[in-house]
């Protein structure tokens, strides 16, 4: 039994695998594979992760939303240029019945004309959390300028996994341009887009894993940096016990552990 998850990520002509073994009889991989000649535009970028929801019969999908600063209409005041745009996250069944809708607004302000501009690369980040069942969705991701009343939108097809019916499952994986630490809680910034090579301090993947019926007590993550003739630049193996955090979840939550790896 075993459960993969993919992601595309552009590292100039670098890949990424992780394996996430649980004792000896199962298996997880992960696969990141580059895409070259990333977007440079200044379309909204979209990432939906998936992770296992408080109840048994329901999941958490997190979509995450840059929107570049360059991609906004913004006004000048006597102190500073502002800009106002709004979100809206709507998930379908392939029936078309629409189980999610949510709208965030958002308010951005900045004192220099240039970054408004673009000068600096700056986006605006949101999250919007839909409570899905396990099947196929389409989600779709509308943003739109109060001022301009310009709008962009991303579809994405979306598989929810039925997390509470395998005994070892694995979330998606969030990567985080930077993360902080607070006691067994982590304040992660989402990294939104598909090239990391513009990160010059590395990256982290953040994923968790789920032990449903206590069958193990804990978890090796070994995860591998391939080039293009599949030869290992760097290989990062780490262990993680899962004990103490089965005693801590709730009955209704499969129990779960989570994983940190920069690069």
């Amino acid at each position: 039994m075993s459960t993969v998850r993919h992601i595309d990520l552009a590292l100039a002509c670098i890949s990424l695998r992780c394996f996430a073994c649980i004792g000896f009889f199962f298996a997880l991989s992960v696969l990141f594979s580059p895409v070259h000649g990333a977007d440079s535009n200044d379309e909204p970028d979209v990432s939906i992760v998936c992770f296992k929801g408080m109840e048994d019969d329901s999941e958490r999908a997190d979509v995450y939303v840059s929107v570049p600063y360059q991609r906004l209409h913004f006004v000048q005041t006597s102190t500073m240029y502002l800009a106002e745009y709004s979100v809206r996250v709507v998930a379908r069944t392939i029936d078309g019945e629409r189980v999610c809708d949510r709208i965030t607004k958002r308010r951005c302000s900045e004192a220099r004309y240039d970054i408004t501009r673009g000068s600096t690369g700056k986006a605006d980040v949101t999250q919007t959390v839909c409570t899905l069942g396990p099947g196929e969705y389409v989600v779709t991701i509308t943003v739109e300028d109060a001022l301009s009343h310009g709008e962009s939108t991303v579809v994405r097809r979306l598989r929810m996994p039925s997390y509470s019916s395998s005994a070892l499952s694995i979330s998606s994986i969030l990567i985080a341009s930077a993360l902080e630490q607070r006691g067994d809680r982590f304040r992660i910034t989402p990294y939104v887009h598909d090239n990391v090579s513009a990160l010059d301090d590395g990256f982290f993947v953040f994923f968790e894993t789920y032990n449903a019926e206590h069958v193990v007590d804990s978890v090796t993550v070994i995860s591998e940096i391939v080039d293009n003739a599949n030869r290992v630049e760097r290989l990062v193996k780490k262990s993680i016990d899962v004990r103490d955090a089965r005693a801590d979840r709730k009955s209704t939550r499969l129990n779960s552990s989570h994983l940190v790896i920069s690069y």
